[in-house]
Order: C-alpha cells, then structure tokens, then sequence
C-alpha cells in the first residue's frame, strides 16, 4: 500500500492534531505498516491506552511510555525525534517493536490532548473506554501468563506476530589465555534459521542494551539487559574490564554473569555450530602420565570419568562437554585452579628426568593425589574410614598486629583453633570436600571425612560466640576468636566458656590444648580489704582492694577506668547485674575475678560522682559520713576486713533496723510544757542527734523553735552527751530574746552572750558555760578565736542568713568544728533552690552533691 493510501488510515482529526502539535502526519505513516497503523488506531479509538507517561529530555526528542490493553497488558515505549523526523517503538509483546501498541501510544500523547476539543471523537471514545472487569481480567491474563512461563524460556515465543526470521542476542565464550582467569564474552547478533540454529551473526556492543530509546536491532530480553549491565565495566569496579565489543569477566562477578547467560538459552562455546550451552553436573578431573611414541618420554593429561573437550577457570575450574552441550564445575581438591591450569602445561619429561621431577612434585605437593612420572615414586594410597570424629580444639595467642615494631602495644588476640582428628590423623580443613589428603612417609591418606559432625563441632563454637577475625587473611577458616567492644567484655566472654562451655566440650570427647602462647588467666579472689581514714569533721577517704601474690591492688582506680571504657556508666552497672562475676585487669594477660554482687554499691557511688572526678591522686574515694551509710552491705560483708570503719558500721546498723522517731520525755529542769508539735520537734531532734544527723527546724515564726531547741539542749547536758558548749549564732536583734527564754525555760543552762565591745574578755571562761551566744556579723570578725574551737552543738538561727554559699561569713561557718549541727529558719528559701543547698552543705556536705548540679 502506498504512503497516499496509508494516510487514508488516519482521521482527519488525527492528522490536523499531529501537524498542529508540530508532528508531520508522514513521520507516523512511514513509521509502521499498514496492519500496525490500522489496528493502532483502532486501539486508540478504543481507550485501549490505560496508563502513559512522558518526557522531554532534549529540544528534538520525546520519549513516552504506556500501558496498552490487548489480550493481555502490554508496555510500550516509543522515542519520538524530531530533528530526523523518526520514531523507534519497541513493546513487550511478541512483535516486540514498531507495533500497534505503539501507534497507540502515539496518538494518545499527540491527538489525545486536544481531541477534548472535539466533542464527536471524545463521546464516541469514552462509549468505547474498558470497563473494569475487562481491565482486571486483561490484568488477571497477563500474570497468568507469566507466571506459566518455565524460567529457563527467556526468548519471546513465536506467534503469528512474530517474524518468520528474526534476530537474537547470542553469547560466544571462550579463553584464549589459559593462563588467565578471565572469561571472554563476545555478544553476537545472529538470524534464527528456519532449520533451527543460528547464522554466523554480527558483533554487538551492549551499551546499545542500556539505553530504552536506543533500538539494538535484535530482540532484547530484561535478562540481557541485567547481563549486559553485568559485563560493561564500571569504573569503580576493577574486577572486569572489555576490550573493543569483547568482554572479560572473573571472580563473582563472572561466576554470576555465567549462570545468567546459560539461562537464556543462547550460551554457546567458541561459536554457534553447536547445541546452546546449559549447566551441568560438577565432575572430577584426575590426572595420568601417557608415554609419547618413542617411550622416551612422558606427558601428563587431565582424565575425566566423562570426556571432555575443553575447559577454563575463573575463581574455580570449568569443564566444557561440547557433545553433551554442558559447562560444569571441574573438582580436583585440595588443588587450586591455577595450580591445575599449571600441571597441565608441563613439557614432555625425558625418562632421566622422572624421578627429579617426581621428587620436586612431592615436594611441592604433599598432599594432592597427583600420580608421579616416576610409578615407582608413588606414595602407598591409605583411606581412613571412622564412625565418629573427634573435634581438636588449640587455644593459642597471636599478635593483634603483624608488625614486629608494634608488638607489644596493643594485646594479644586469644585463638581457638579449630580441626579434626580421624584416627589418629590431624587436618584443620579449608575445603568442604568429602576427601581430604594427607600424606606422612611416602604413605599417601585418604581421610573420608564426616562433613556433618564437623559442622556440628563448628556450630558448638559459633553458639559461644565465636568468629572469624576481621584480618582474616593472616588465619585459617577455623582459626576464631571471641570479639566484643572492649577489653572487658572480651575476657568476660572467655571466662566464660572456659569455666562453662570447654568443660562440657570435654566431657562430649573433644581434645583440648593449650599453647604456651595462651597466657589468659583468671583467679578468683574472694577476701577484699577495705580502709576508712578520717579527713576533716564531716568526711573520710576510702580504699578498697585485695591481695594477690602478696601485692596489694586498690580497686577503686580500676572501675573508674572501666567506667571511662562504657558508652555510658549505668551500661557497667547493668553488666554487674547480668553476671555473676566482674573480671578487673591486672595487666594484659591476668584478669581478677569479683562477685558482681558485692561491687554494686561501690559503683552505685562511682556512677553518682563519676562527673566530678570522684578519686584523689592517691586513688582514694572521697565520702561525707552521710554516703558513707550507702555501704552498709559492704561494711557488714564478712569477705570485707575493714579498718577504721566501726563507727560507721555501727551507724549503718542501725539505720538498717530503725523503727521510726522515738518519743522522748521532756528534760528535767525545763520549765515548760511542750504543745504536741513541740513535743514532735524535739523527738526528732533527738532522733537526729542518735543517728548522726543534722536537720532543717522550719516551723513559722512565733511556733516555739526556740524553746525546742532549748529543750534539745537540756537533754544533752542531763544526759552528760553535752561535754563542750553549744554555739548559737543568730541575727543581732535575737541575741536578748535568746537570752531570756533561756533564763525563763531552762534556767539551768548557764549562758553566754558574746556581743558588744566587751566581749573577748570572757573568751578565756567560754568552756564554762552550757551555751553560748553571738551574732553572724561578730562571727566573722572573731573568725581566729572560734576557728580553734570545738563545739557540741552549732545552732544557726534565721539560717537563711548563710543562703550565699561564696560569702565570707559563711565561709567561716562552714568551717567550725562541731559533730551536731542544726539550722533554726522559718523561710529556707526566699528566692531560688540554690539557697537551700548552701544550708545543706553546712548541715550535711556532701548530702546534695556538687552545688552547680544542684542548681
């Protein structure tokens, strides 16, 4: 038919459509045949395009995609070029290109968007738009007949679509190089003859597969696209490389390219005279030594229990069968594929030869069952056969670092080695073949060995934690070790499988060794020591450690380092909890073994003052008395020996039986009767003075703190606690209220009022009296005469005075000698938080930690 009588086939309103939007109706018409335009613009008439999308990525080019609805959905992709007015179409379905599935498409993008305007051709189109039942079953037919599909069948089948000849994508292989591990590829594309088979064909360059726009002028399969992508070289892959329109490909990546292009059907070796290649079963390659025709000398061959007719090597050793059409796996353990590719090239050996190299072959190759030119030479053959394994199991150390220069800095990597003895017979395997050879004078072993107890005696170490070391190069596959993120918690992990699991492993028949090298060592040390040394009123050092061959080891310092190792210090505490034992290092290769219960307070402590550098430079832990009460399980452990501690561990008893405040009575002498609130008051002040306590009094002003602290000091002188005076300091204007309640209530108090010009005379007679009285503004001018003073009891009135921690007077306060102290305020706070920690460090320092966490 001709270009007139074709563009009978377009509508009018195609026509204007196309020349409107720039496309001339002749690029369409002499871009398909007549069977493909009739039928395309049928489908498009039809809505049967029910998904399109498309893109503009240069001036003179469109590139579209679309769903088109036949008997079954199909994907077209059509490249619209307008500088040289041509259109490529290539589709999914059997014509796989300049289809009708394309005409549609076409005029879906160029005529549907203005054929809105058109009100005869949009109604007549949207009556003939496919309901939803015969969208899903087209849906419902095309993912029936995929997945029908065998997965070997990667070619379009024929159909009465398809050309009665067409062209395919073809795989020549072959090695030129024997030396080499490379596989060479020459894509091909070749015209399937009628007879069957394929023409010589014409090389092809697949970067013409990567591209959707780009017609490669054969059919083109997603499989040859992701082989295609496979076999380009990539700059940053150095694994392949090409040259001209052949490529080279080894390793992994050849290993996988193979096994893709043996799938599609069209593999073949070194050309197409034959049937396509497809994978076969592995074979053994075994060798033999043929004398030549003078008998003078010998050459070796590869001997295969089926023939075969070539082979080549990647990572592992192929065979090619080219009258069975198979490509294989060729096994001769324990020899590389090199070493094999190697035997192969050897030259004719003259007979005077054959011993030399028959020696130089034992030599090299001790334990390969390779038949020696010299039959006289060859070792007597063995085979061991035994019913049960026993798994050998080596505890060695080597040098984390292969570098003499640095051995020694970082320590030892601890490494269980791993093999197997059948009968007598040691082999530590790097293969998973069902033979391995082991060869002791000139006898030849055949060790049959037992893949399944192997695996089980391997799985046994994995279950414990161990793994091959990341610089695996230096070790053999069954040399593992035990890996964690740090020091500790790597020798927690071997203490436990040597305490724990290598018994066990014992028990069940395995043969232990250990290495002069394996140098970790653990003892369990259950008699600590511990040292209280007073410093100061209100605060003591102490030290805690043990003995070990007669050295004493301070274990604070210890758990301070390996708290710094921990992301995070509560993450040691958790590690306490969940094990029974703390292992703490004495050097590289010793490590202490603590019950894990008995270290938690001690660490409870460290964590709350780890922020502040809890240890001196001697490695002493700075306590108040009140933390101090946070060790009573370790002051009542009878493990722990303690020196200077029992006043504390006596304290601390008590405090772990304390049944609540006591009431007690009223002081002879005192001329007054209590309220109940009063009462309350001076049980707790009581209470506070047994426990060695200090306290906050913070009843409103005009409630009686006065007389209650009186009445507290009367106790103490009844009871003949009170062997020194107490100090009241209060504001100046209390000084003669102070005075009076005192001679009212408790007249048999003597006091003292240091105040006025005339006070230091009676500094020489202070001793004399039960209490004394001063003002906080004398206190620091009198700071020489009360700093060599003791007191029994330092009372602060309106103690909100000394809110300012950094002031001078408080400083001086802070500083006085008294084991009782207590504080007489009805506001602790007037303005911020940070003005009771000032208080509570003159009660109890220490008590609320640092001042600027407080605040």
């Amino acid at each position: 038919m001709t270009t007139v009588q074709n563009q009978e086939l377009l509508k009018p309103e195609h026509t204007r459509a196309l020349r409107q939007n720039g496309f001339p109706p002749d690029m369409v018409i002499k871009g398909f045949d007549e069977g493909a335009l009739q039928r395309g613009v049928q489908y498009f008439e039809n809505r049967r395009v029910i998904d399109r999308s498309n893109d503009v990525p240069g001036l003179s080019l469109v590139e579209l995609e679309a769903s088109v609805l036949g008997e079954q959905k199909y994907t077209v992709k059509v490249s619209i070029d307008l500088s040289n007015f041509q259109i490529r179409s290539r589709c999914s379905c059997p014509v796989h290109k300049q289809c009708k599935h394309g005409v549609a498409a076409l005029l879906d993008y160029v005529v549907g968007d203005v054929s809105t305007t058109i009100s005869s051709t949009h109604t007549e189109r949207k009556v003939n738009q496919p309901t939803a039942i015969e969208l899903w079953l087209a849906e419902l037919n095309t993912n029936q007949k995929q997945a029908a599909a065998p997965e070997t069948e990667k070619t379009p089948v024929q159909t009465e679509e398809t050309p009665a000849s067409r062209m395919d994508l073809l795989f020549l292989l072959s090695q030129t190089d024997k030396g080499s591990n490379a596989l060479d590829v020459e894509p091909r594309r070749a015209t399937r003859l009628k007879r069957g088979g394929y023409g010589q064909g014409y090389r092809v360059q697949l970067s013409d597969l990567l591209h959707d726009w780009k017609d490669p002028g054969f059919v083109c399969t997603p499989e040859d696209r992701d082989i295609s992508h496979l076999l380009m070289p990539h700059r940053h892959n150095n694994l392949y490389a090409s040259e001209g329109k052949n490529y080279s490909v080894s390793a992994g990546i050849g290993r996988m390219a193979l096994k893709m292009m043996l799938a599609t059907g069209r593999a073949y070796w070194n050309k197409t005279d034959y049937t396509p290649l497809t994978e076969g079963e592995p074979r053994t390659l075994e060798f033999e030594w043929e004398k030549l025709e003078d008998e003078q000398k010998q050459e070796i061959r590869a001997v295969t229990s089926v023939a075969i007719q070539d082979y080549f090597w990647m990572d592992q050793l192929y065979y090619i069968d080219v009258l069975r059409s198979e490509i294989g796996v060729l096994h001769h353990a324990p020899l590389t594929p090199q070493q094999v590719i190697n035997l192969l090239k050897a030259p004719p050996i003259p007979k005077e030869k054959s011993q030399e190299v028959s020696q130089k072959l034992l030599d090299m190759f001790p334990e390969a069952e390779i038949p020696l030119p010299a039959k006289e030479m060859n070792p007597e053959a063995v085979d061991i056969h035994v019913g049960k394994v026993i798994p050998v199991l080596e505890l060695r150390a080597a040098p984390r670092l292969d570098n003499p220069e640095l051995a020694g800095i970082l320590p030892d990597l601890h490494i269980a080695s791993l093999s197997f003895d059948y009968d007598g017979h040691e082999i530590q395997p790097d293969h998973q073949q069902a033979l391995s050879l082991l060869r002791k004078d000139n006898i030849r072993y055949r060790i049959h060995r037992q893949p399944d107890q192997e695996q089980q005696a391997i799985d046994s170490l994995s279950a414990s934690g161990f793994e091959r070391p990341k610089d695996n190069t230096r070790f053999k596959p069954l040399e593992l070790i035990l890996d964690a993120d740090n020091a500790t918690l790597v020798a927690l992990r071997w203490n436990n499988f040597l305490d724990n699991t290598l018994p066990e492993l014992e028990a069940d028949g395995w043969r232990v060794t250990r290495d002069d090298s394996f140098s970790m060592e653990f003892t369990l040390v259950d008699e600590w020591h511990g040292e209280l040394e007073q410093h100061g009123q209100e605060w003591f050092d102490i030290s805690l450690g043990f003995v070990i061959e007669g050295k004493r080891i301070n274990l604070l310092p210890i758990l301070v380092e390996m708290l710094g190792q921990m992301k995070d210090p509560q993450e040691l505490h958790n590690l306490l909890d969940a094990q029974e034992y703390m292992l703490v290092p004495l050097d590289q290769k010793r490590w202490v073994k603590l019950e894990a219960s008995r270290l938690r307070n001690v660490l409870n402590t460290l964590i709350e003052l780890y922020d502040s550098q809890p240890l001196d430079n001697s490695g002493k832990l700075r306590l108040s008395k009140f933390q101090g009460m946070q060790l009573a399980t370790l002051l009542n452990d009878p493990k722990l020996h303690w020196k200077g501690a029992d006043e504390l561990k006596v304290l601390s008893n008590k405090l772990l039986n304390f049944q609540g405040v006591q009431t007690v009575e009223p002081p002879e002498g005192l001329i007054a009767e209590l309220r109940p609130y009063q009462q309350d008051g001076l049980n707790w002040m009581q209470f506070l003075r047994e426990f060695h306590f200090n306290g906050v009094l913070a009843d409103d002003m005009g409630l009686g703190k006065t007389i209650q602290a009186l009445a507290h000091l009367l106790i103490e002188k009844n009871s003949g606690r009170a062997k020194l005076p107490s100090l009241v300091i209060a504001p100046t204007s209390l000084m003669s209220n102070w005075r009076r309640e005192a001679e009212k209530f408790t007249p048999d108090l003597s006091v003292l009022v240091l105040h006025g010009s005339e006070r230091k005379q009676h500094f020489p007679t202070i001793n004399n009296y039960d209490l004394v009285l001063t003002t906080y503004p004398l206190i620091l001018r009198d700071e020489e005469f009360y700093r060599e003073l003791e007191f029994h009891y330092l009372i602060l009135d309106e103690a909100q005075y000394i809110k300012n921690a950094k002031s001078k007077t408080t400083q001086v306060i802070y500083d006085l000698k008294t084991p009782n102290r207590l504080c007489l305020t009805g506001t602790p706070m007037e303005n911020h938080l940070g003005e009771l920690w000032s208080m509570f460090h003159f009660l109890m320092p220490g008590f609320l930690g640092p001042q600027d966490r407080f605040s």
